[in-house]
């Protein structure tokens, strides 16, 4: 066992490290964006069938908006750039985006709630997309600031 101060963040990793994960939390962030977009634009064809399309789209775009702001964020923490100016806005983003998807889904649940009751509120039905159209958008403004975002060369 060692002596000396427990470590309390990540160990810092190189720029070419950094560089990597901004580069596949993109890939895999603008991918997400493409695959909701292809659901958008599938829904009026598809709407009313029982076909997987909609579905594969919609696990592929969350699962790859997901695991790419994994990959954005893990680089974001890193000690080296964390108190980056471009860092912390991307970071802010990030929380924006992921507390009104939370915020949308609660919401959305609890449409779904009341209207196995009777009396879904209109109100709510509103506020639930509100919060997705606010996710969304701050998933791409996170996405878009991640982009402008470069790692300092070695």
């Amino acid at each position: 066992m060692t002596g000396g101060a427990p470590r309390t963040g990540p160990e810092p990793v190189g720029p070419r490290t950094l560089r990597a994960w901004r580069r596949t939390g993109l890939v895999l962030g603008w991918t997400a964006v493409g695959c909701a977009g292809a659901a958008l634009v599938a829904w009026p064809v598809v709407h009313g069938r029982r076909d997987g399309v909609l579905a594969a789209l919609l696990l592929a775009a969350f699962a790859g908006a997901l695991v790419g702001l994994g990959f954005l964020r893990r680089a974001w923490a890193d000690p080296q750039v964390a108190d980056d100016p471009a860092v912390v806005r991307a970071r802010a983003g990030s929380d924006v985006s992921t507390a009104a998807w939370t915020a949308g889904v609660v919401a959305a649940l609890a449409t779904r709630v009341f209207r196995g009751e009777g009396a879904a509120p209109t109100w709510l039905a509103v506020v639930a997309a509100a919060l997705g159209v606010l996710a969304v958008a701050g998933f791409v403004g996170t996405l878009v600031l991640a982009a402008r975002w470069r790692p300092a060369r070695p």
